[in-house]
């Protein structure tokens, strides 16, 4: 809840992540299905590793930041493991997270 546009006025990231956060979020809510973010080549969407293995990753172009999320059922349950063959019935995400990569 706190990276949705109701709460810009309380972020506390460089002005340039700002824009990009709101043109991501804007491009996300404008998406029918996962598989439109999969797509959209600027977001270089990945799976992360390790600890957080369950999360994929969005680019905030080439500020250093990202959008951590977890894909979503319709009922807010999270859909763990290869989305990939489920892109296309995926239609929410969880954003778990908008951080800088590099620190």
């Amino acid at each position: 809840q706190q990276y949705s546009l109701e709460f810009k006025s309380k972020w506390k990231y460089p002005d340039v992540v700002k824009l990009k956060l709101v043109a991501t979020i804007n491009l996300i809510n404008r998406a029918t299905s996962l598989q439109d973010i999969i797509c959209y080549k600027p977001f270089h969407f990945h799976k992360l590793q390790g600890k957080r293995k369950d999360e994929w990753s969005i680019y905030l172009g080439k500020t250093g930041y990202r959008i951590t999320c977890i894909p979503c059922d319709n009922m807010g349950n999270i859909i763990c493991g290869d989305i990939m063959f489920r892109q296309k019935s995926i239609q929410a995400i969880k954003v778990t997270g908008v951080t800088n990569h590099y620190e």
